[in-house]
Formats: C-alpha cells, structure tokens, sequence
C-alpha cells in the first residue's frame, strides 16, 4: 500500500515542540532531524515498514515518539512517563496529525 509520505519539516517542528515545551530543553536541530531521519526513512526504515504492513500506524508513531523522547530526555532528566496523562495524549494527537493526518490506527 503506497501512502504519502509525512512532510519532514512539520515532523520537525513536532520535535522542537516536545523539546521545547514539553521538556524545557532545545536539543540541536540538527540532532533531531537525524533522529527523524534514522527512525521515517534511514537505517530503521520505519515508513517502508508501515507500507509493507510490517507495522502498524500506532507501531511506527511510537517508535518515533520514543526515538524524539529519547533524543530531549538525556539532556532534561526527563522522560515521556514524567508527563502527566492528558498531556501525553495531545502530544500522541498532534503526531498522529502530522503523520497521517488523522488518528493512527493499529490495523
């Protein structure tokens, strides 16, 4: 199944969103976008992966959310699970958007 492929530049501004804002932190761009980069299109081949149906929607977003999360949470002592509920929720949300552009699914 051939999908469109998520704008990278919206992925990013996603990640300097969860620095930013969620970890108090500003990790280098250029880090981040590697980190996209490695997880979506690189060596992890995550997006081939939800084409293939290797994956699902819900997989491949929490891989990348764990994979960003990673990248802030060395630099601000804290992780996804220090967050409290409703904002993990509207974070997954708004990643959800910029990948598929509507709720992930795990079909």
């Amino acid at each position: 199944m051939s999908r469109t492929s998520p704008n990278p530049e919206r992925i990013l501004d996603f990640a300097r969103r969860l620095a930013r804002d969620f970890h108090g932190v500003e990790p280098p761009e250029a880090d981040l976008r590697q980190r996209i980069e490695h997880v979506l299109w690189g060596r992890k081949q995550a997006w081939s992966c939800l084409e293939d149906g290797i994956v699902n929607e819900v997989e491949l977003r929490n891989l990348l959310l764990d994979h960003l999360d990673y990248e802030c949470a060395h630099l601000s002592g804290r992780a996804w699970m220090n967050f409290d509920p409703v904002s993990r929720r509207t974070l997954i949300d708004a990643l959800d958007e910029v990948l598929f552009g509507r709720a992930a699914t795990a079909q």
